[in-house]
């Protein structure tokens, strides 16, 4: 799935597996905190986050979240979302503004949160089958997939 999305992140790809689960992401730098990302990210030791953001209230989350400005600054966007899904779980939506779609896997609760904008301009495709569940940023991330192969992804 990452080789298929490359061509969207040219300056980096990562990965993160665990027993139930395996996500990655590719990064393009197009904006200055981008040199900051350092995706997938993890919290606690349970939490891991990729995503597709591009915020735009990052000072008024950082102050909501009780960041110093001088830190703030030194974050990807996708760390300000990890912050936020950590302060406020499902309800962090609610305080993005800008272009986003993220997931975020809680391995101790064995839990998977996916979430995108609200007016859908980062798109976020899944599709599943028996024991499977996939879910990209495009759909050309799904498209490697055996079981998708046939069918049209959910959009």
């Amino acid at each position: 799935m990452l080789q298929a999305l490359s061509i969207y992140g040219r300056d980096d790809c990562a990965q993160y597996n665990s027993p139930s689960l395996a996500m990655g992401r590719c990064l393009v730098r197009l904006l200055p905190e981008d040199s900051f990302d350092q995706q997938p990210l993890f919290a606690d030791g349970v939490c891991a986050l990729v995503a597709d953001v591009r915020l735009d209230n990052r000072e008024e989350l950082a102050r909501e979240l009780g960041f110093p400005s001088q830190r703030a600054a030194a974050m990807a966007d996708s760390d300000v979302v990890l912050a936020a899904w950590r302060r406020w779980r499902e309800q962090c939506v609610d305080h993005l503004s800008g272009a986003f779609c993220f997931a975020v896997w809680d391995q101790q609760e064995q839990h998977l949160f996916l979430a995108r904008d609200h007016t859908g301009e980062r798109p976020l495709v899944y599709a599943s089958a028996a024991n499977c569940f996939a879910f990209a940023s495009m759909p050309k991330g799904l498209h490697p997939l055996s079981f998708v192969r046939n069918t049209s992804p959910a959009i």
